[in-house]
């Protein structure tokens, strides 16, 4: 680092808060200026000469009055900001009797309070200095110089400029002291980082220049002078660190100079991305291995990129940039190589070389979560990835029954949800998470030849289901029958998951089941069940019903009622029906439901 050459022609400033943020804010009033004096108290011999605090544009102690030794001076606005704390600033007099500071006041009168106490000179007590107000003059005198006068003696009415007072402070570093180059610019003027300067003009009796502009100008581009008073190293370019010379000046012949150096400051952080987790596929039989693109980015102390910053890549699964496996392979591409102007270095990331068959022990040891690992000097930056073989089988669960006119679920952990559970890779190691592209998938059986007793059949419904191919939800649609689901995960097929799609009761059948002819024999001790369209037979605790049965007298057969759905059947001496009519409301187990109302006749023979 450079050494900064000391030009400055007073001592180091007091140290004070810089100019940022605060409970003001822009305004149609708004004004700011530097506000610089001296603080002075008078003297022990017993000699009054006068006050016993002043504040003096100067500085030159007048006349029987010494820099105090002890105390504090404050700085206030009502709506604005003093440097960079809101409202106020206190100086420390021990440290030094000069105030410099940034004055921002948002009201239409813009002022500004000053206030001390605690002020001592060797140890003698002199007192406190009562609040005092002062203008910050009109708008013309914005971003000038105003020399602070409070209780001093005399007029100061100052000559031509024959000195420069620069101080300067480090909006970066937190405590943003207004002080001396040499101990503020200890570091240089560091990329990302923002320095404000305060400059004052003295006449040759030290006396503050009142309304001066100030100029300031850099000697070198990398180096943006941002308004008059406000340094901003440059950022992205990847402009060369070196010396800069600080130039301040009020239009004469007087000027200042700060030499200091413009560099990049400490590699404070790094990080990789993409951060992930992300997946890499170890394919089999594959000539180019799957690829991930990866970026360091190299930042210093504030943020900003480093160029030129040598970059290392390593990781946690890899011996010398090889991956930990006796099938090889390359890692990253390059393994190191250094930041460009935006202090980001790109590499490509390589799977394993490709291998068939099963892999088994040590072999494996790329396979599952690693982490990847940017180095930039100290700094480092982390990226979580997953290397994966292929898929050999992929695992469903599923609901074993819909209902018509319901879709399943798609709350997590519903039973009623289609959901990937697991799956096998080539190895036969389990897969809990598969990874590809997923694509749902439904086939409705078809129905095949009739449902129903023999003397009442009829044809077996082909369900009408539907899926959402994304997300696995399946539509059950109006028709009952038998959907079979699955799912391709990478073009890997899953196991089959079988639904019957249970629909509205249309068909009464009996229990024993009736022959082609009805019932034959002796009398016949029977049941009745609801079944839909499919031949699904309808749990009784889904439905609510009544019964009606007759038997036709005269074949002298006869219908016997046993409550529910059981009842008897005795044959009389010629062929004849009985007849049973059922009505009630159905309800699903899972939400289908209608009205019952079935009639059916059957024969019965002797």
């Amino acid at each position: 680092m450079q050494k900064l050459a000391n030009y400055l022609l007073l001592g180091a400033a007091a140290a004070v808060l810089t100019g940022c943020g605060g409970s003001g804010g822009s305004s149609a009033f708004s004004q700011t200026r530097i506000v610089a004096g001296y603080v002075y108290v008078e003297n022990n011999n017993g000699i009054d000469a006068g006050p016993s605090v002043i504040v003096a544009p100067t500085s030159t102690a007048p006349d029987g009055y010494f820099k105090p030794t002890d105390g504090s001076l404050t700085l206030s606005v009502t709506n604005g900001d003093i440097t960079r704390s809101p409202d106020s600033t206190t100086f420390d007099l021990s440290v030094s009797n000069e105030i410099i500071a940034s004055v921002e006041s948002n009201d239409q009168n813009p002022s500004f309070d000053v206030a001390g106490s605690g002020f001592e000179l060797d140890g003698q007590s002199k007192g406190n200095l009562g609040s005092t107000n002062h203008s910050l003059g009109l708008p013309a005198t914005n971003g000038t110089v105003l020399g602070l006068t409070v209780n001093a003696p005399g007029v100061y009415t100052p000559g031509a400029i024959a000195a420069i007072r620069v101080a300067v402070r480090d909006n970066g570093s937190g405590n943003g002291i207004f002080g001396a180059p040499e101990d503020i610019l200890t570091d240089g003027l560091i990329s990302g980082n923002t320095y404000s300067l305060a400059v004052v003009g003295l006449d040759a009796n030290g006396v503050v220049v009142t309304g001066a502009t100030p100029n300031v100008v850099s000697d070198n581009a990398a180096v943006v002078v941002g308004g008059s008073t406000l340094l901003t190293p440059a950022t992205g370019t990847g402009a060369a660190a070196g010396a800069v010379n600080i130039t301040s000046d009020f239009g004469g012949d007087v000027s200042h100079n700060i030499l200091s150096d413009f560099n990049y400051g400490t590699i404070t952080s790094v990080s990789l991305a993409p951060s992930g987790p992300t997946s890499l596929l170890w394919n089999t039989g594959v000539a180019v291995p799957a690829t991930i693109n990866y970026t360091a980015t190299v930042t210093n102390e504030f943020g900003a990129p480093v160029p030129g910053a040598t970059v290392n890549f390593t990781g946690n699964k890899l011996i010398s940039n090889v991956w930990d496996t006796t099938t090889g392979g390359t890692a990253f591409a390059p393994a190191s190589d250094t930041t460009g102007n935006n202090g980001q270095v790109a590499t490509v990331l390589s799977a394993p070389t490709s291998v068939n068959g099963v892999l088994t022990g040590s072999d494996k040891n790329p396979k599952g979560a690693g982490t990847l690992t940017a180095t930039s000097g100290s700094a480092s930056g982390n990226a979580s990835i997953n290397v994966t073989r292929p898929l050999a089988s992929v695992a469903i669960t599923g609901p074993s029954r819909l209902d018509v006119g319901t879709s399943s679920s798609t709350v997590v952990g519903s039973g009623q949800r289609y959901v990937i559970t697991g799956g096998l890779d080539v190895d036969n190691d389990a897969v809990a998470a598969p990874t590809g592209a997923t694509t749902w998938s439904v086939s409705n059986v078809a129905g095949v030849g009739n449902i129903g007793d023999l003397d009442d059949a009829s044809a077996q419904s082909t369900s009408v289901s539907t899926i959402n191919a994304g997300t696995g939800q399946v539509t059950a649609g109006a028709v009952p029958g038998q959907a079979q689901v699955s799912v391709t995960v990478g073009g890997t097929p899953s196991n089959v998951i079988t639904t019957n799609v249970f629909g509205a009761p249309t068909k009464i059948v009996y229990t024993p089941a009736t022959a082609i002819n009805g019932y034959t024999g002796a009398q016949i001790g029977a049941q009745f069940n609801l079944m839909d369209n499919w031949g699904h037979i309808i749990p009784t605790g889904e439905y609510s019903f009544t019964k009606v049965g007759t038997a036709d007298s005269l074949s002298g057969a006869q219908f016997i009622d046993q409550g529910g759905r059981f009842f008897d059947i005795i044959p009389g001496s010629s062929t004849g029906t009985f007849t049973i009519t059922v009505t009630g409301t159905w309800t699903g187990a899972q939400g289908g439901s209608a009205s019952i109302g079935k009639t059916r006749t059957t024969d019965i023979n002797p």
